[in-house]
């Protein structure tokens, strides 16, 4: 089975917080991982891991999962796209070097590895792919590169706020925001026209000054990424993702699911409930819950994404 592409852990995290689990099937414990990650993303009512539809599951490359330089075959469309990276179900390890220009700066550098799960999603927006690099690959199979337009969230400001509240933080990169009451969408703000301030709200300015957003039903369109990649989840959140997953497993070899008390060679045991994001997790995490008043909408299926 492929890893949850939204995992707050990788396997091997996971297997080191809890020595025991190795024995346990991958099917186990990538239904963990999916559960757990759902349990968090949940409570904190925002994603965690940024994932956002793929457009096209092959529009910069698909080829062979080999050591070497492949040509790109596509390019990232209009105001730039992220990227998707699909590693073949049979890799077991290699890295994928992506070398191209992000916000206006060539030769930006994004590796992606097979360690961090067979589907990944980068947060930047690319709008050119000069070179692609694969190395130490293993396995075999198709690798594919594909892309995202990011997370799209329309706005209906009400022509007296200056603020605007993505879904999503914190917000990582802004492909573009449109302003247009007609919602016709045809040419995105100058980028010293909003400030993403403190990675969560945005704030409209007008020749440096606070100003108010358009009024309209949808005036404002937005196309950002927010969130982390599996490898840059917060510690706080990953310690509780962890334990979480450290109950479950717990309770599904005991055989120990909505059971009270029980008796075993080495005594008697009781319990007060299931595995669950109990207080004292929820206690560890209540700083990064998503208390910000949103005032964005969207329009693709969050639970297919």
């Amino acid at each position: 089975m492929t890893w949850p592409a939204h995992a707050l852990f990788s396997l091997a995290e996971l297997e080191r917080y809890v020595p025991t689990i190795a024995a346990a099937s991958v099917e186990l414990l990538t239904d963990i991982a999916a559960a757990v990650a759902n349990d968090i993303e949940a409570y904190l009512e925002r994603r965690i891991v940024y994932r956002a539809p793929t457009e096209d599951d092959d529009a910069i490359y698909s080829g062979t999962f080999t050591a070497g330089s492949p040509v790109p075959t596509g390019q990232p469309a209009g105001i730039g796209r992220t990227l998707v990276v699909s590693f073949p179900a049979t890799a077991t390890a290699g890295t994928l070097t992506v070398t191209g220009t992000v916000a206006g700066t060539a030769g930006t550098v994004r590796v992606f590895s097979v360690a961090d799960g067979l589907t990944q999603y980068g947060l930047d927006f690319w709008t050119a792919i000069s070179a692609l690099s694969i190395a130490a690959a293993a396995g075999g199979g198709t690798i594919k590169i594909g892309t995202s337009a990011g997370y799209i969230e329309y706005h209906s400001p009400d022509g007296a706020s200056a603020e605007l509240w993505p879904l999503e933080t914190p917000v990582y990169q802004i492909a573009a925001i449109y302003e247009d009451s007609t919602r016709a969408y045809t040419t995105a703000l100058a980028s010293t026209a909003y400030l993403a301030a403190e990675r969560r709200r945005l704030v409209r300015l007008s020749s440096g000054l606070i100003s108010s957003w358009a009024a309209g039903y949808r005036a404002v369109k937005s196309v950002y990424s927010a969130g982390f990649l599996p490898s840059a989840v917060p510690a706080k959140i990953k310690r509780a993702a962890l334990r979480l997953a450290a109950l479950y497993y717990r309770e599904s070899v005991n055989g120990q699911i909505e059971v009270a008390s029980g008796s075993n060679p080495l005594g008697v045991w009781t319990r007060s409930g299931s595995a669950t994001l109990n207080k004292e997790l929820r206690w560890d995490i209540e700083t990064e819950r998503n208390f910000s008043p949103r005032t964005g909408e969207r329009d693709f299926d969050e639970a297919a994404a």
